[in-house]
């Protein structure tokens, strides 16, 4: 009998960068690959929010300005917790600055990223980038081996 082994799922993020996880709930890990570098702080805010508030436990942030989503997506928990909003046992924020996307990948993918408590869910979101790029997310997915890739929805990853 064949394990299920649950896809990576990956999507494309254009304006307004809506996110509606497709985990009903359930806790993930994110890599969030940003292409776009006009990105405005509120888009970031907004998109940091909505990751948080849907159960994003793990960020790896990737790609234009990663320091500046690492503390976005910190300050969205942040701001939950002290307006009394459960935050889903948010742990970890982490950002990849000028690292190759196979490492940023394999990091992402790794056990140091769920330090002994690896998430049943996990999705990579190309923000403000192209079908290109998204291409090349999911051909370096596939090529660290770990798990099949899926493409979901349109620009939001779903109908947010």
């Amino acid at each position: 009998m064949t394990e299920f082994v649950e896809p990576i799922r990956t999507a494309l993020l254009e304006r307004p960068f809506a996110f509606l996880s497709p985990f009903d709930g359930d806790e993930f890990a994110a890599l969030l690959l940003v292409a776009g570098s006009d990105i405005t702080s509120r888009e970031q805010h907004e998109l940091a929010q909505a990751l948080v508030a849907q159960s994003c436990r793990y960020a790896v942030c990737a790609g234009e300005s990663p320091s500046s989503w690492d503390d976005a997506i910190d300050e969205a928990a942040a701001g939950g917790e002290l307006q009394g909003a459960p935050t889903y046992g948010f742990e970890l924020t982490t950002w990849r600055e000028g690292e190759p996307l196979e490492e940023v990948v394999a990091f992402f993918l790794g056990p140091a990223l769920a330090d002994d408590a690896e998430p049943l869910h996990r999705i990579a979101l190309l923000v403000g980038g192209t079908a290109a790029q998204l291409a090349s997310l999911e051909d370096a997915l596939r090529r660290a081996g770990r798990r099949p890739v899926l493409r979901i929805g349109g620009s939001s990853c779903g109908t947010a």
